[in-house]
């Protein structure tokens, strides 16, 4: 059986897709889109011939495509989410799932009303490793889970990213905000795929302002999103996770990024599992093969199209997680007041 997939939006993330895709047996690229020549050039070289288009709508009536992999600017995910399916394509679409909820929540709509196949792009948790880590916590080897930490924290971010993402990026209107909804919602989405999404409550949170402005300034940039943001969510159950992101912080390290999970039994730091030992200490547990799961979110969306798995980063997730990122926002413009999560 083969699929053939087009793709939209053609910068490094939209290109790396497209690679890993063309690369997998029984996949055909039937089709390329993005408004710079230059891109859909760099990526025809990278996987080979395929039918190019500047305009989207034109690749969606002229190529011959079974499903689209939309790696656009966040407020155009949903737009270009819906033609796809209403066009008869399934997608996958980059994270986050929206710049807003409210936007979020017509992507879904769509998806019911089409009854097309919807996969959301959150590659830090689909990938065998962690595909395998969270059947070892679904079997409560940790115990009671109690407390989690995310963070994926960057002391600078260089000119070059500035400078290609000015045109959506640097105002939340667009983006939907800086540095939580470009990294942190990866390693937020990790952790509470692991403790299989419990229900939240609310948000405490602070958000830092200052330095990207001023370094942004210094390239002829207007820097209008949060350098640093942190915050604490807590959950039914008394399960509380602290999320900490930054494009700009005041770190020795150029960049940290990781999960820790933590339960009565035991905890995970990253991909590394600990369980308490008989008496006292913990000791360091080697974890089975992660055989059979996909290797990455790429194979696992081939491998939806081909009807071998059902989807297991879906539109309701990443609504669920946007909420709680909306709320963050919330309290940090209310100078760290909790905000309910409704829903």
């Amino acid at each position: 059986m083969s699929v053939k997939i087009g793709f939209v939006g053609l910068r490094n993330i939209g290109r790396g897709h497209a690679r890993r895709l063309a690369g997998m047996d029984g996949v055909l690229v039937t089709g390329l889109c993005d408004t710079l020549p230059e891109r859909l050039q760099a990526t025809v070289d990278e996987v080979g011939d395929a039918p190019c288009f500047s305009d989207y709508d034109e690749m969606l009536e002229k190529a011959d495509m079974d499903a689209v992999v939309i790696s656009v600017p966040n407020h155009l995910h949903v737009p270009f989410g819906i033609k796809a399916m209403e066009s008869g394509k399934d997608i996958y679409v980059e994270k986050p799932l929206a710049h807003c909820s409210e936007e979020a929540e017509k992507l879904i709509e769509a998806r019911d009303r089409t009854g097309r196949r919807a996969l959301l792009g959150m590659s830090q948790r689909l990938n065998a490793r962690t595909l395998a880590l969270r059947d070892y916590v679904a079997q409560e080897e940790l115990g009671k889970l109690y407390y989690g930490k995310a963070y994926w924290v960057r002391q600078e971010v260089n000119r070059s990213i500035l400078e290609a993402r000015k045109d959506w990026q640097l105002t939340r209107e667009s983006s939907g905000g800086g540095p939580v909804v470009d990294t942190g919602v990866h390693v937020l989405d990790r952790l509470l795929f692991l403790a299989d999404f419990p229900k939240a409550l609310g948000v405490s949170a602070r958000a830092f302002y200052g330095l990207g402005k001023k370094i942004a300034a210094g390239y002829g940039l207007d820097y209008a999103v949060e350098d640093f943001s942190t915050g604490i969510i807590h959950f039914e159950d008394g399960f509380s996770i602290l999320l900490e992101s930054s494009f700009f912080h005041s770190h020795p390290e150029a960049q940290q990024a990781g999960i820790e999970l933590y339960g009565h039994d035991g905890c995970c730091l990253n991909h590394e599992v600990y369980r308490k030992r008989n008496g006292s200490g913990y000791v360091q547990i080697e974890m089975p093969p992660a055989n059979g799961h996909a290797s990455c979110a790429e194979e696992h969306f081939c491998r939806m199209l081909m009807g071998r798995e059902s989807c297991i980063a879906t539109l309701e997730q990443g609504l669920y997680v946007l909420k709680i990122i909306e709320a963050m926002y919330q309290s940090a413009d209310r100078d760290g007041a909790y905000v309910a999560i409704e829903g």
